[in-house]
């Protein structure tokens, strides 16, 4: 059972036991698109809140580029970055 709903644009990741192959499963206007990769050697690594037992775990676009792509999440580091206040406010 899926916990969010397909037609709201997210995209389903499974993965097999061996970590060798990796389904995705996304709401196209024309259906469900299914895409399979199967890697020849190596296998895919998930971020570490990815465990036995949890049901379901969110990830954003660039943590699935990085899985699709075969970079480990646990050894990948990103630079600093600027980003703005949430809430900036101005003292009269």
């Amino acid at each position: 059972m899926l916990r969010h709903d397909p037609l709201a644009g997210h995209i389903f990741v499974f993965l097999n036991r061996r970590k060798t192959q990796v389904k995705l499963l996304v709401y196209t206007r024309g259906g469900f698109t299914i895409v399979h990769k199967r890697l020849e050697r190596g296998r895919f690594t998930f971020p570490a809140r990815v465990t036995e037992g949890i049901a379901s775990v969110e990830i954003d676009v660039h943590e699935l580029a990085m899985l699709l792509e075969g970079i480990d999440v646990h050894r990948a580091r990103t630079s600093e970055r600027w980003e703005p206040a949430m809430h900036a406010s101005r003292v009269a």
